[in-house]
């Protein structure tokens, strides 16, 4: 991707769904994501909402920059709002995109009818992407074809179902391979995104917290910070799925989500 200068706020590449709806639902990936990621849910949602699936910043089709926290995140969100003329819209967020919401929610409150958060707390997380960045800095990108690069992660990736997830953001180039995302960024910047969310007051919006109950990323620790910063929060725990928890049970967090929205939205 070419590489462009920004001083502030980027514009977000996104996707609608459901442009008819009057209520709106903005979707917020993970680190390594994009919009790509929730095709699937965003077009089911879509027959009762106006769905908004968009790429953050060194992400996906969104812009570049060395700029990556969670507050110049957040200020991209604020543009779209503005750009797209959202009054009041539902923000959910998976993993970063879940932090990346909460500071959304902290600082923007009046623009939120309420706040979904996957599978991450407010809290400051250790490094846990290493292995992922490692292999990845150091695989060649002038390979001939995807089998050699999926070859690539497979010596220090073991898990099938995160190559092919990191996989997806490998596009073809004239000289071989490149990422959609700003690996460089992305690495040298992930201090600033593990660290915690700013709660510059506790909020009082309708929230919902989903954690896997084979998942790490929500301990029952993290239960008491999540209530004292968010007031109004129901969290549930979906059975027999981890932290991706909307690939790995789509049907049930489908019918968490919306029977949460029913009685907030």
């Amino acid at each position: 991707m070419t590489e462009q200068i920004y001083s502030g706020t980027v514009p977000l590449h996104y996707k609608r769904y459901g442009e008819e709806h009057e209520k709106t639902i903005v979707i917020l990936h993970g680190l390594f994501g994009s919009l790509d990621n929730w095709h699937t849910f965003a077009r089911r949602l879509s027959s009762i909402y106006q769905v908004i699936t968009v790429d953050l910043r060194n992400h996906g089709r969104s812009p570049h920059t060395d700029a990556f926290n969670l507050e110049v995140m957040r200020d991209d969100l604020l543009r779209l709002w503005d750009d797209l003329g959202l009054i009041k819209a539902v923000l959910m967020g998976h993993s970063l995109g879940g932090k990346v919401a909460m500071s959304f929610a902290t600082a923007y409150s009046d623009r939120l009818a309420a706040i979904v958060v996957l599978d991450i707390s407010p809290r400051s997380y250790p490094r846990g992407h290493d292995v992922y960045f490692n292999a990845m800095l150091s695989m060649p990108l002038d390979l001939d074809n995807r089998q050699d690069a999926e070859k690539w992660l497979a010596k220090t990736v073991d898990s099938v179902a995160i190559r092919q997830f990191l996989l997806k953001n490998l596009e073809r180039t004239n000289n071989g391979f490149d990422w959609k995302f700003n690996l460089r960024v992305l690495y040298d910047k992930y201090s600033a995104v593990i660290g915690p969310v700013e709660i510059l007051h506790p909020i009082g919006l309708p929230a919902l917290f989903v954690r896997g109950d084979k998942s790490t990323y929500i301990t029952e620790d993290d239960l008491a910070l999540i209530r004292e910063t968010f007031l109004n929060v129901d969290i549930v725990t979906i059975e027999n799925a981890g932290h991706w928890v909307h690939a790995e049970a789509p049907d049930t967090l489908l019918a968490v989500l919306t029977s949460f929205l029913n009685d907030h939205f």
